[in-house]
């Protein structure tokens, strides 16, 4: 739950920080890359993917 937190915070933070040319959706895109790899590398379980994904889709 905590991971979930500070991965949360992060990607506001992150987001909030680069809101160039491309907009918000390539920040989406780019979390969503980075989520699936690190869900492919082991280092989330199934359960913390998806509810990570759910957040990374809300506005």
């Amino acid at each position: 739950m905590v991971i979930l937190l500070i991965v949360f915070l992060a990607i506001r933070i992150f987001r909030s920080q680069t809101h160039g040319p491309q907009g918000p959706s390539r920040d989406r895109s780019d979390s969503e890359a980075i989520l699936k790899a690190r869900f492919a590398r082991g280092e989330i379980s199934r359960e913390e993917f998806v509810k990570m994904r759910q957040i990374l889709s809300q506005p």
